[in-house]
């Protein structure tokens, strides 16, 4: 996760931790990229909290002129993406950095997707999507999961407030047993612990209508696409899936 977050645990304790997206999430997410983007173009693209780069390793072959970045706070989760990335034919168009987000200059993306993350960075909302305006080109998608709000989502936050108030290696073990017998068939222990930060995380902000407003007036991104989201998980937050165009003549940074 990039950025000041308390996502993934928070910047002190994610740095030594991996976060690996299941296959079937990234596979919703390229689904929806491509439907708004021409994919035979040499597109800039973005990852912002990419993880050990589940995303950009299944987005790479179906934009094959494209050069794909991933960035992450977790030094841990980039190593892991780097020693993946040298095994893939098509390698050399990823590159991932360890870093901050809000600390990140480079030239702007035509494409930055953000799964699971932007909720969870402790900024002032429009301090961050400022900033990823700023880093769109003209006619720049930006394509993000967040939770949104439902009744699901506001007690499971209650919840998470409570773990939160009493963490202890106790609260995590017991998560740990929970999600055993939740999901010890289809993920292993490693996997399992990566996951254990999520049942702390309190979201800094919501997929709602404010949010869609401010992008569209302030930060110039229109909304083209919204779709629902895969939900894997009852401790997980109910996440819906959006895209948004930046408009054509809005500036940069």
């Amino acid at each position: 996760m990039p950025g000041r977050a308390e996502g993934r645990g928070g910047d002190g304790e994610i740095g030594g931790r991996t976060f690996t997206a299941p296959k079937e999430r990234c596979r919703h997410v390229t689904e929806a990229i491509l439907r708004h983007v021409d994919p035979a173009r040499a597109l800039r693209v973005l990852d912002l909290g990419c993880g050990t780069g589940e995303q950009l390793f299944d987005l790479a072959p179906a934009l094959p002129a494209a050069a794909l970045t991933g960035i992450d706070i977790s030094g841990e989760s980039i190593r892991v993406a780097r020693e993946r990335q040298r095994e893939l034919p098509w390698g050399q168009r990823l590159s991932f950095a360890a870093t901050d987000y809000m600390e990140y200059r480079t030239a702007p993306f035509d494409v930055i997707l953000s799964d699971g993350v932007l909720h969870a960075i402790t900024v002032p909302t429009a301090e961050l999507f400022a900033k990823i305006a700023g880093d769109l080109t003209a006619g720049g998608v930006l394509v993000y999961t967040m939770p949104y709000p439902c009744l699901y989502n506001r007690a499971l936050t209650s919840v998470r407030r409570i773990f939160r108030s009493v963490r202890s290696p106790l609260t995590d073990a017991l998560i740990l047993v929970l999600a055993r017998g939740i999901h010890g068939r289809r993920y292993d222990d490693a996997r399992l612990r990566e996951r254990i930060p999520y049942m702390y995380l309190l979201p800094q902000r919501y997929h709602c209508p404010a949010l869609r407003e401010m992008l569209r007036g302030s930060c110039g991104l229109q909304l083209v696409g919204e779709y629902p989201f895969v939900h894997a998980s009852i401790a997980q937050l109910k996440h819906r899936m959006a895209v948004f165009r930046k408009q054509e003549g809005k500036a940069g940074r």
